[in-house]
């Protein structure tokens, strides 16, 4: 069976985030994003199951998985996936998908793309992750 192999980029865009601190547009209290994994899925605390680095077009699914520290209120850690290679439907440069949770403390957030009929299609994707709109750091 021939397996084509998925390229997939977590983006914490961790360079913004950092500018915007260094100029005082984000509170240096706010919550932090560390320890992104992809994973093949996640447990029911949103820890991987597993860490990998490679999918195929006959994967059920990409998981990804962040840590959420310094969470003093309710924030919204938001996912935005992409197709950077843009087989898939959609208007170029918008998401494939965008998952979204709101948590009051540390924890871990998970997110999934689930595949689509038919599987997915070869190339790259990405998956943005942002914290009340403002890219994670």
């Amino acid at each position: 069976m021939l397996r084509i192999k998925l390229s997939f980029t977590p983006i914490l865009i961790a360079a913004v985030a950092l500018s915007a601190l260094s100029c005082g547009c984000m509170p240096a209290d706010s919550p932090s994003i560390t320890d992104l994994t992809l994973s093949s899925g996640l447990s029911s605390d949103f820890r991987p199951l597993d860490q990998k680095s490679e999918f195929y077009v006959d994967s059920p699914q990409v998981c990804c998985s962040v840590k959420v520290t310094g969470v003093s209120e309710n924030i919204a850690v938001a996912a935005d996936w992409f197709n950077v290679s843009g087989k898939q439907p959609g208007a170029a440069g918008s998401p494939i998908l965008h998952n979204q949770l709101v948590s009051n403390r540390d924890c871990y957030a998970g997110f999934t793309l689930p595949a689509p009929a038919g599987g997915f299609s070869g190339g790259d994707y990405r998956v943005d992750i942002s914290v009340d709109g403002r890219p994670g750091a």
